[in-house]
């Protein structure tokens, strides 16, 4: 079971003050290996710390895919991104390097929300408009 201490420390990668990037720390005593949980798989891997996805694929904006409705397309594109992400999380172990940001197994994708306000200044990370894509 984890302490509060643990828990609290496990909430956040977020770099609030100047320097290297954070990892969410190891829990040695379970097992757990430090990582970074904040990698952004919109529409494309980012980099990924010390090892560059240069190579990475990438995909049109959210929002332009979405105006294909074409279901088998993203599906096609998630595949390709998880294999790269595999390959790039496995290159940085490899190394020796804790994963960077672009370089963990967890991803952040598009957002599922019907864009209601222009105002909300993200709606390009959404597959806009569409119920059918939303649902």
């Amino acid at each position: 079971m984890l302490t509060v201490e643990e828990k609290v420390a496990q909430m956040s990668t977020y770099n609030f003050v100047p320097g290297p990037l954070k990892h969410t720390p190891g829990i040695p005593r379970l097992g757990i290996a430090p990582t970074q949980w904040h990698s952004e798989g919109l529409h494309g891997l980012r980099l990924g710390g010390g090892v560059v996805a240069a190579n990475a694929s990438l995909f049109p904006q959210v929002t332009g895919m979405a105006a294909t409705r074409n279901v088998t397309a993203f599906k096609a594109m998630a595949r390709v991104m998880a294999v790269e992400a595999r390959a790039l999380n496995w290159l940085q172990v490899r190394t020796g390097e804790l994963p960077g940001k672009g370089g963990g197994l967890s991803y952040w994708g598009p957002t599922q929300n019907i864009i209601r306000d222009p105002r909300w200044g993200r709606s390009q990370e959404s597959v806009s408009e569409s119920p059918l894509l939303n649902g």
